[in-house]
């Protein structure tokens, strides 16, 4: 499944993949991917590659809660249909899609995204608007959705305090501009779609 290139990798994968472990079973007969220690793009935590099959984290600030959400990519690219992002389009995870579209901080965001477009249009957005509408533009994105509601079931699922430090980062009232995840009570209906999508598959402990 998984081959560690250095120290660093090794370590902050080793405690993410304990905590998968706790909340399901990985799918057999996978790819293979590599975790690597890489230098990435300011902001950046982690990348998941799927045309070299590398999970790379930040030497620096690459943690282990980004390490489950790039591992989200690899499922969502290799386990349901193989090299196609499954998240997309599957039919079996219409469900999800639906919960997640109903979610409260799903909704804040695409509202976010047409007031930022209407400024930008306007041509009255600030640098921190276009800078917003990017970022958010990109949350939306299906495969962002699946690896953020992912990684946030599997920590809030496993308790592993190195997971629940990164996600409480990014969730709301966190202090960020722009919250990537979703509060616990709102993000409530979607773990029961994931745990619901795990369990068809067989994948439950």
């Amino acid at each position: 499944m998984k081959t560690f290139e250095d120290d660093h990798a090794k370590r902050v994968g080793t405690t993410a993949l304990d905590a998968i472990s706790k909340v399901h079973r990985i799918p057999p007969n996978l790819p293979k991917f590599t975790a690597v220690a890489e230098q990435l793009p300011r902001g950046d935590r982690a990348a998941f590659d799927p045309l070299r099959m590398t999970l790379a984290l930040d030497p620096v600030d690459g943690d282990a809660f980004s390490f489950v959400h790039e591992f989200g990519h690899w499922l969502d690219w290799t386990a349901l249909k193989a090299r196609e992002w499954s998240s997309v389009k599957d039919a079996r995870l219409g469900e999800f899609r639906d919960a997640v579209h109903a979610s409260r901080r799903y909704q804040e965001l695409a509202t976010e995204m047409d007031r930022l477009d209407g400024r930008i249009r306007r041509r009255v957005a600030s640098a921190d608007d276009i800078a917003d509408f990017k970022h958010i533009a990109y949350l939306l994105e299906p495969q962002e959705l699946w690896s953020r509601a992912y990684s946030q079931w599997v920590t809030t699922e496993s308790g592993a305090p190195a997971l629940l430090a990164g996600l409480k980062a990014m969730q709301p009232g966190s202090g960020s501009r722009v919250p990537d995840q979703w509060a616990d009570g709102d993000f409530g209906p979607i773990a029961v779609v994931i745990r619901k999508l795990f369990e068809s598959r067989g994948l439950l402990p």
